[in-house]
């Protein structure tokens, strides 16, 4: 196993057990996760920080839901 920090407090996830035995759905967290803490670092490289979330929240919803509605006129 490989981990990405070993810094605490460590993620839980909570949820039913059963699902998280499933191989499929431990990747799939696994992802999202992973995809979660690029994000985190792409935002950071950019400029962005948390004070920026908040002042341009209204410019950002735009800009993502304009995204949206392009990638679903090209399907």
């Amino acid at each position: 196993r490989q981990t990405v920090s070993t810094l605490q407090p460590r993620l839980m996830i909570s949820g039913e057990p059963a699902i998280f035995e499933n191989p499929d759905n431990q990747n799939l967290i696994r992802a999202l996760l992973l995809a979660a803490i690029r994000a985190a670092v792409l935002w950071r490289q950019c400029g962005g920080g948390r004070l920026s979330l908040v002042l341009h929240r209204r410019a950002l919803v735009e800009a993502a839901s304009g995204l949206l509605e392009a990638s679903r006129s090209t399907d």
